[in-house]
């Protein structure tokens, strides 16, 4: 049923394997909001699919950037799917990174398997390009780090003007 929605009938009819478009995945987690996937030899359309609870927010983001070379921590499916060692980054550089960068529109992100995010990629997409990087986030995170400089900003204030006051006691 999906299938249909996704792909044309022809390409319904085939597995994935048939049709032999299965790019090479290498994924790393950055934190717990943010997901770094390096896509390889893409020939075609395909569905990533994100195991985690699926929700609105979670967006992917098409990076141009080469992927990342590393070697595995662990592969999968005889090495068509490699993790790489995770992250624990809270705040770094490349934290709003996603903010000036080309989403996969919202009607192709979709339930999957009854639970998990999925996104169909096309090529064109990535404007063509075989391989690239896709960066998988939930924006909402987005929130708590503008509250967070706002809440900080405020505290700084609300000190300096604390010492001021202090002083004429």
């Amino acid at each position: 049923e999906r299938c249909n929605k996704l792909f044309s009938v022809g390409q319904c009819g085939q597995t994935m394997n048939q049709r032999n478009e299965i790019p090479t995945i290498s994924f790393q987690r950055m934190n717990p909001t943010k997901y770094r996937v390096g896509v390889s030899g893409v020939t075609g359309p395909y569905v990533l699919i994100f195991s985690d609870q699926f929700h609105r927010d979670w967006k992917a983001f098409m990076s141009m950037d080469a992927p990342a070379t590393a070697i595995p921590q662990q592969t999968y499916f005889g090495g068509a799917i490699q993790e790489r060692s995770h992250r624990d980054s809270f705040l770094d550089a490349h934290t709003f990174e996603t903010l000036s960068m080309k989403s996969i529109p919202e009607d192709r992100h979709i339930m999957m398997n009854g639970y998990a995010n999925a996104w169909l990629i096309r090529p064109e997409d990535a404007n063509g390009a075989e391989n690239y990087e896709i960066i998988v986030e939930m924006i909402e995170q987005r929130y708590f780090y503008y509250g967070l400089g706002i809440s900080a900003v405020s505290l700084v204030v609300f000190m300096i003007y604390g010492i001021k006051i202090m002083r004429y006691i």
